[in-house]
């Protein structure tokens, strides 16, 4: 693995251990420069999980530092019965030649969005990355299932019989890359004529399972993984300080990604999706709600907080949403 790294790093079984999770399960490590998301919420490591790495900055625009990371075992000797590494060339821009390539679901088969076109409506393409166990199956044993906006029942299908139109005007068409009539590695879908912003699940199966399923969001792209839960508790008499519990990480609790904070002084809305930043989100005409980065992490995370000033006979309602509010939590305070 990257004998060039190696070559430049030297022997990493005499190499310190700089920082360490004692269990995935755990979600953060020991320092925080390693996270895991479970990305299929199965509770086993496998196809489509996320590691983040987030090293410290080496100093220099220049200059770069190597490590190994370890899933299975720590110490280098790589005699685990389950044993996965990766080695990472980290510079001033951030980690390198980690697998970028996470947005795929499990299954038989790898089932990717790869990306959309918007404009006064969205259409999403998905592609068949790779067929991961077996041979690739002919396209005329295949069936579709398809979801858009949480929509029961789904519109379910032939794979041969596409393309098709929906009552809503969502249209599905494939292309079979290869002409071969098999669902392999190439092939793709195209999903039109969405609502930007609308979920949608896309899954492909044969006799007797599951092929591929990709899930995604109409112009925003793929989710991985379960959301955590978050938790509001509010204390205090003006100003209000409500804490947030995260019960694991998750990337897209970025301040940069789909977080929001939304407020009501006496049931009407006074601030209205707010994206964090650590300070000031919104100001309304009684004060202000602030979001605290307690740890800097530049995430909404276990420990952060915000403190809202308002009117003292005022009554306020905090909404705090991930993903266009497929999780949300809702905390009351005040007279």
């Amino acid at each position: 693995m990257a004998l060039q790294y190696l070559l430049v790093s030297g022997n990493f079984r005499n190499a310190p251990i700089v920082d360490e999770m004692a269990s995935l399960l755990d979600g953060t490590s020991r320092n925080g420069t390693v996270r895991y998301a479970d990305a299929d919420g199965n509770g086993w490591l496998d196809d489509g999980d996320w590691i983040d790495l987030r090293p410290s900055d080496p100093g220099t625009p220049t200059a770069y530092d190597t490590y190994m990371v370890q899933v299975g075992e720590a110490g280098g000797q790589m005699v685990a019965y389950a044993y996965g590494g990766a080695y990472a060339l980290n510079g001033r821009g951030g980690p390198r030649d980690l697998p970028a390539d996470s947005f795929v679901t499990s299954g038989l088969v790898h089932l990717r969005h790869v990306g959309d076109q918007i404009a006064a409506k969205v259409a999403s393409t998905l592609e068949v990355t790779r067929v991961r166990w077996g041979v690739p199956q002919p396209l005329s044993e295949l069936t579709f299932r398809l979801s858009v906006n949480q929509t029961f029942p789904e519109a379910t299908g032939n794979l041969v019989d596409l393309p098709i139109t929906l009552p809503s005007g969502v249209s599905l068409s494939f292309a079979d890359s290869g002409a071969a009539g098999l669902f392999d590695a190439g092939d793709r879908f195209l999903v039109a004529n969405l609502d930007n912003r609308t979920p949608v699940v896309l899954t492909v199966s044969g006799a007797q399972a599951t092929l591929g399923e990709a899930r995604w969001f109409a112009g925003y792209g793929h989710i991985i993984g379960r959301l955590p839960q978050l938790t509001l508790a509010a204390t205090g008499s003006g100003p209000y300080l409500i804490d947030t519990g995260v019960p694991f990480w998750h990337p897209e609790l970025e301040m940069n990604r789909t977080p929001r904070a939304a407020l009501r002084e006496n049931g009407i809305t006074v601030l209205r999706d707010r994206p964090l930043v650590n300070g000031t989100i919104g100001t309304f005409a009684n004060g202000s709600v602030t979001f605290v980065d307690a740890d800097g992490d530049g995430l909404l995370s276990q420990g952060d907080a915000f403190v809202v000033q308002g009117a003292p006979a005022a009554r306020y309602e905090l909404e705090v949403s991930v993903v266009f509010g497929t999780v949300s939590q809702r905390v009351t305070f005040g007279a």
